[in-house]
């Protein structure tokens, strides 16, 4: 504010902001002592940056002006690529039911009926369900518990809870758990002495 009087300034741009008339404003500053030609500076001032453009809001306003089309375009494709996206997520879990339910088509209604057959169907079943990745054989489990098991793929999961169901590959399943965790407590449950020696060494 170089060639006026900055509290004169300041006050003007003070006073005008709070809503106060130039009149009012002028007669303050006259009370206070400052002359009419400081004063007359402060308010040609204010009145000069009031009066310029706002550059980087007209740029903008241009901006939106020259490229609003694109814009709106681009916005669209994007909420629709999100809302595609989010629709995909919300369902992956449905794709392999959906997937299963097909199973009758690529040859599994054959092995279900054979497992339906045999002296422990249940077992059976989880045994096709592991092999061919599938739950589609979970639906004709009689135990419910074994049954959501079953659908929620529990052979993929580490804690040898499938192969103590089944009764296959248990020891096996026990070494490669100590080793994962470091937990050799499950050595312990190893029925073979030699398997359990190598768990031991193992962890």
């Amino acid at each position: 504010m170089s060639g006026i009087d900055e509290r004169v300034a300041k006050y003007v741009e003070l006073g005008l902001s709070q809503g106060y008339s130039e009149d009012k404003i002028r007669a303050k500053l006259r009370d206070a002592g400052y002359s009419d030609s400081l004063i007359d500076e402060a308010f040609a001032h204010h009145n000069q940056f009031k009066d310029e453009p706002e550059q980087p809001f007209n740029e903008f306003k241009n901006f939106l002006k020259v490229y609003h089309k694109k814009i709106i375009i681009i916005t669209i494709a994007l909420v629709v690529g999100v809302w595609a996206i989010a629709t995909i997520a919300a369902n992956i879990s449905h794709a392999r039911i959906i997937a299963d339910d097909f199973g009758v088509l690529f040859g599994n209604k054959i092995p279900e009926q054979k497992c339906l057959e045999s002296a422990n169907p249940d077992i059976c079943l989880i045994k096709e369900a592991k092999a061919r990745d599938t739950t589609f054989f979970c639906r004709k489990i009689g135990d419910r518990t074994v049954k959501r098991a079953c659908e929620e793929r529990f052979w993929e999961r580490r804690d040898c809870f499938y192969e103590r169901l089944v009764g296959e590959g248990l020891d096996e399943c026990y070494i490669a758990f100590a080793r994962e965790t470091g937990d050799s407590r499950v050595c312990n449950f190893i029925s073979r002495p030699l398997m359990k020696a190598t768990c031991l060494d193992g962890v």
